[in-house]
């Protein structure tokens, strides 16, 4: 409408006043026709009129159709420059790679196994939906299990093919209010899902660091330990609920920071949670990363590596957690030099380490493009229901 008052106003009212039915042969025309065509005429005139009134109004301003808006510009940037840092990182890997190596890591792969892992990591998306499903039943918000996994399809598919590795999440917010959830319950709930999931990650590294004792690089201890505690942590805060409340509450008093109020709607959303539906969220985040690293040793198996597992307990959280870092475009380059970095303390040498990281991505990119097409078929579906319910003399 804005457009059509700034063509109107452009263009001057006179064009839209000329737009009178001329006059006919009596013969030529039908009288139910002449009424529509004088209809038409009248409200062409009309609106006419009404553009012309609101050009006049000495309220109107005239507005460019573009405006520059500087946050735009700088998510734009910075999207830019990880695109940069992601050709750049891996340029840098791939240009100290044996390529002749790397090309028959792919040509000997069994892949059957590389299938039965894209089905593992596939049926891990029902399990995280049955997570978020929990934790939205909690506060009474009953949505259907498959209406939550086609939206974490549609996650993966944005995490996948979006600059930033949470896209998915703030689209995930955005399409369950279609539902009736509001937006903070369904931010809450999403990154109590994401929270829980990586908590579970880090227990499960200092549940690891026992049994794989033999098996840690000296330089690697520190992090697991880190990673270890920040597990314990994590999962405290999630559970003592008077610490973390006085907490905020004291920070919330004493600091003023943009979108403070919203803030504090998002923790007291969080707060909804009882400690039993997080504990259930965070189980179920054990098991999701148990499937998750199972799909990383058959992707190793796969490509003839013989790694021993205890090695990927200790390594892909800390993989998992390098790709939460907003530096690079969903991690790429970044992935890579991590499986480089960390397997060839397993003897894995950098074409082999590499292999592995380029096709699990391209496990998590298949998985993606499930989740596109769901997206661009229930696009359609709601196309196909829009012009099923406009009446047939509004299409015309």
């Amino acid at each position: 409408m804005l457009h059509q008052r700034r063509a109107g106003c452009a263009a001057g009212s006179g064009d839209l006043d000329r737009r009178t039915v001329r006059p006919h042969d009596e013969q030529s025309l039908a009288g139910g026709a002449a009424r529509r065509t004088a209809r038409r005429s009248s409200d062409a005139r009309a609106t006419g009129n009404s553009l012309t009134d609101h050009c006049q109004s000495p309220d109107f301003k005239h507005k460019p159709l573009y405006q520059y808006n500087p946050r735009v510009l700088k998510n734009r940037l910075f999207d830019l420059a990880k695109l940069l840092i992601s050709l750049a990182l891996l340029g840098f890997v791939l240009s100290r790679l044996d390529r002749d190596e790397l090309l028959s890591q792919f040509r000997s792969a069994d892949f059957s196994l590389l299938l039965l892992g894209l089905l593992l990591f596939v049926l891990g998306v029902p399990l995280r939906a049955y997570r978020w499903r929990a934790l939205l039943a909690d506060r009474g918000l009953h949505v259907p299990i498959g209406v939550l996994t086609q939206l974490y399809f549609i996650g993966q598919f944005f995490n996948t093919f979006l600059p930033s590795g949470f896209g998915g999440d703030v689209v995930r917010v955005i399409e369950l209010a279609r539902y009736g959830v509001s937006k903070a319950e369904s931010l809450s709930t999403v990154f109590l899902d994401r929270m829980s999931g990586l908590m579970a990650f880090f227990l499960m590294t200092l549940v690891a660091l026992p049994f794989a004792a033999g098996l840690i690089p000296q330089g690697v201890l520190p992090v697991l330990i880190a990673l270890g505690a920040a597990g314990i942590l994590g999962t405290w805060l999630m559970f003592e609920r008077r610490f973390t409340t006085a907490l905020m509450q004291s920070l919330f008093a004493r600091l003023t920071f943009p979108f403070k109020a919203k803030t504090i709607r998002l923790y007291e959303s969080i707060r909804a949670n009882s400690p039993h539906a997080t504990a259930e969220a965070m189980a179920i985040g054990f098991l999701f990363n148990l499937l998750l690293i199972a799909v990383n040793f058959l992707v190793a198996t796969a490509l003839g590596q013989r790694i021993p597992l205890g090695y990927f307990f200790l390594f892909i959280p800390i993989i998992s957690t390098l790709l939460l870092l907003p530096i690079s475009l969903n991690g790429l380059g970044v992935r890579e030099g991590a499986y480089i970095l960390l397997f060839a303390s397993a003897g894995v040498s950098s074409a082999a380490a590499a292999s592995i990281s380029l096709a699990f991505w391209a496990i998590t990119v298949s998985a993606g493009l499930i989740g596109g097409a769901l997206y661009a078929l229930q696009g359609a579906r709601g196309a196909l229901r829009v012009e099923s319910e406009t009446p047939s003399a509004e299409r015309r």
